[in-house]
C-alpha cells in the first residue's frame, strides 16, 4: 500500500460486522411481525363486519349482499358490462353506419324494382287470363245475368256441376262473385257442357248424342221431345240439337216416331263383307260389323222377319242364364223366321266375345258388339224385313 492515509481503507472487524447484520435481520424481523399483526387485525375486524351486517339482516328479514367479495365481484361485473356496451355501440353504430350507406346508395332502385314487379305482375295476370281465353276454351258461350241469379246457379245451368265454379271465375276475370254478379252482366261460359247446340255427324243418333253428353243413353228420348224431332230414327247430317241441362229432361223416354213418319226399316246382311246395313226406305241409316256362320252354309240366306226380341237371353244349349257373362249370346236377341224354327233357333244377338265380330265363327246366327245389338233392339220393331245374302 502506499504510504498516503488518505487513501487506506478502513478496517472493520469482523465481531462488529456480525453485529451490525444481526440488527438489521432484527429491523427486518420485527418490521414483518408488525405487517403480520396489521394484517391479522385487519382481518379480524373484517370477521366481526361481516357478522355484524348479517346479523343486522336476519333482524329486518331481508338478504343482503354485504361482504367485500360480492361487492368486488359486482364492481367487476358492472366494469365488463360497461365495456360490453361500449363495443356493442360502436358495433351498432358501425352497423348502422353501413346500412344507411347501403340505403342512400341503393333507396331508388327497390322502389323501381317494387313498381316494375307490380307492373310485372299485372302484365302476367293478363296474360294469363288472355291464356286462359285462348287456350283451354274450344267455344265460348255468352250468359247476360238474370236477376236472382249468382254464380253458382249459373255454373250448375252449364255444367250441372259446381266444381267448375273456379274455371267460370277465372275465365271472366272475377275475384269477389258476391258483388261483381250483377243482372244484365254479359259472363262468357268456357266450354259448356249443356246449354249448346251439337250439330249432327255421319252416323250419329240420338242414342250416340245422348250417350256424348250425359254419359248414358237414357235421354235420347227427351231429346227427341225437347228438340220435336218427329222421326228419332232419322237424324239428317248437320242437324242442330239442342242440348239442355239434364235437370230438364226425363230419362228412359221411348223413342217412337209419329205415325205419319214411321220409317219402313229393313236390314240387309251380307256374309260376304260380314256387315249388317239398316235402311229407311233406300236410304242407309247405320251400318255395323258382323260375325256369321263358320262356312256358307252356316247362315241360312233369304228373306226373313224379326219375329221376337229379348234382353238377356237364356242360352238354352249349356243352360246359362241371361246376364251372365258366360253367355255367347250376349246382351240382345232379335230372332228370324227362319222357316221350321220359331225365332229361337237363328237371330241377331249380341256375343260375349267381341274379338269374333268381323269373322267367320257362329254355328249360323249372325253376332254383334252388344252395344250394336241393344240399338237394334231399341229401334228395329218387330216383323221388320231381314234379307241375308252372300253378296
Amino acid at each position: 500500500m502506499s504510504g498516503d492515509p488518505d487513501s487506506q481503507v478502513t478496517f472493520i472487524p469482523r465481531a462488529e460486522r456480525h453485529k451490525k447484520i444481526k440488527k438489521k435481520k432484527k429491523r427486518k424481523r420485527s418490521y414483518y411481525l408488525f405487517v403480520s399483526l396489521l394484517v391479522m387485525v385487519f382481518t379480524i375486524i373484517l370477521i366481526l363486519s361481516r357478522t355484524m351486517i348479517f346479523d343486522q339482516t336476519n333482524q329486518n328479514g331481508s338478504f343482503l349482499a354485504a361482504n367485500l367479495e360480492d361487492s368486488t365481484k359486482t364492481m367487476i361485473q358492472k366494469h365488463t358490462n360497461n365495456l360490453d356496451k361500449r363495443f356493442q355501440v360502436k358495433e351498432t353504430e358501425k352497423e348502422a353506419n353501413e346500412e344507411e350507406q347501403k340505403t342512400d346508395e341503393n333507396a331508388d332502385p327497390p322502389i323501381e324494382s317494387h313498381e316494375e314487379n307490380e307492373a310485372q305482375e299485372e302484365v302476367e295476370s293478363t296474360e294469363n287470363i288472355e291464356q286462359t281465353n285462348t287456350l283451354t276454351a274450344d267455344f265460348v258461350l255468352e250468359h247476360k245475368v238474370k236477376k236472382g241469379e249468382t254464380l253458382y246457379s249459373i255454373t250448375m245451368l252449364y255444367y250441372a256441376s259446381g266444381k267448375y265454379q273456379k274455371e267460370v271465375e277465372a275465365y271472366n276475370g272475377i275475384t269477389d262473385p258476391e258483388t261483381e254478379i250483377m243482372e244484365g252482366m254479359i259472363l262468357q261460359i268456357p266450354d259448356p257442357h249443356y246449354k249448346v247446340v251439337h250439330k249432327v255427324n255421319e252416323g250419329e243418333s240420338l242414342l250416340s248424342i245422348s250417350q256424348k253428353y250425359y254419359g248414358t243413353e237414357d235421354y235420347a228420348g227427351s231429346l227427341a221431345q225437347y228438340n220435336d224431332i218427329k222421326n228419332p230414327n232419322h237424324l239428317p247430317y248437320d242437324t242442330r240439337i239442342h242440348i239442355p241441362n239434364p235437370s230438364s229432361l226425363k230419362k228412359n223416354v221411348p223413342i217412337t216416331p209419329s205415325s205419319s213418319e214411321k220409317p219402313t226399316y229393313k236390314i240387309v246382311i251380307s256374309k260376304k263383307s260380314n256387315q249388317l246395313t239398316v235402311y229407311d226406305g233406300d236410304r242407309p241409316v247405320k251400318s255395323f260389323s258382323v260375325g256369321t256362320g263358320k262356312d256358307e252354309s252356316k247362315t241360312p240366306e233369304g228373306e226373313f222377319k224379326i219375329i221376337n226380341k229379348l234382353e238377356e237371353p237364356w242360352y238354352r244349349a249349356q243352360d246359362i242364364p241371361g246376364g251372365d257373362p258366360t253367355n255367347p249370346l250376349g246382351s240382345h236377341w232379335l230372332g228370324l223366321s227362319v222357316p221350321g224354327t220359331d225365332g229361337t233357333t237363328y237371330g241377331i244377338h249380341g256375343t260375349n266375345d267381341p274379338s269374333t265380330i268381323g269373322k267367320y265363327v257362329s254355328l249360323g246366327c249372325i253376332r254383334m258388339n252388344n252395344s250394336d245389338v241393344k240399338w237394334l233392339y231399341q229401334n228395329i220393331p218387330l216383323e221388320t224385313s231381314v234379307h241375308i245374302t252372300n253378296q
